[in-house]
């Protein structure tokens, strides 16, 4: 606009003014915490009104770049949203109705891994235990026996049971949907 001739002067002239005026880095440290405020009001958070009508100091700004690639994405808008942790099953435990079975082989053996666990299963009915993905949740369920077998070793029978007279009775019993 400056370097046009059909613009007269005295715009030249308000718009060198105008330009004078303008800090980046300022604008920039505005439009972040524009940013984040959206983000708390989209987070349902508090947000506090902070006053804008503070200077910008480059060095501080240039600073604080240095160290923004520690925290990851400078842009408030760009958080993970916290997830919370579910407590109910998704799907038919496929393993519910040979469970003692396995218990049972799992004491008589320790060492017994979960894969030579499904081999033995799919022994006795290869049409149930066909699937791989069952293998993944028999070593997720052998690993919760092993550690609630740890747990009762180290604190005794009693400590399981006060913790599992702690956590509220609706924990675990969701219904399961079939899929």
């Amino acid at each position: 606009m400056l370097a046009r001739e059909d613009v007269d002067d005295q715009s030249k002239k308000a718009l060198r003014l105008q330009l004078s005026t303008l800090d980046p880095v300022k604008l920039l440290k505005l439009i972040r915490q524009s940013q984040e405020k959206l983000a708390d009001l989209s987070n349902s958070t508090n947000c506090e009104s902070e006053g804008t009508s503070e200077t910008v100091d480059l060095t501080d700004f240039m600073k604080s770049l240095s160290q923004a690639w520690k925290v990851g994405e400078v842009r408030p808008t760009h958080r993970e949203k916290v997830k919370t942790q579910r407590t109910w099953r998704t799907r038919i435990d496929p393993f519910e109705a040979d469970w003692q079975m396995i218990e049972h082989w799992m004491e008589f053996d320790s060492s017994t891994t979960a894969k030579e666990v499904m081999k033995r299963l799919v022994e006795i009915d290869a049409d149930k235990y066909s699937q791989k993905s069952q293998l993944r949740t028999l070593q997720r369920r052998t690993k919760e026996w092993r550690t609630e077998k740890a747990n009762q070793l180290i604190f005794g029978p009693s400590a399981q049971q006060a913790e599992e007279d702690s956590l509220s009775p609706e924990l675990g019993k969701n219904p399961v949907s079939s899929q």
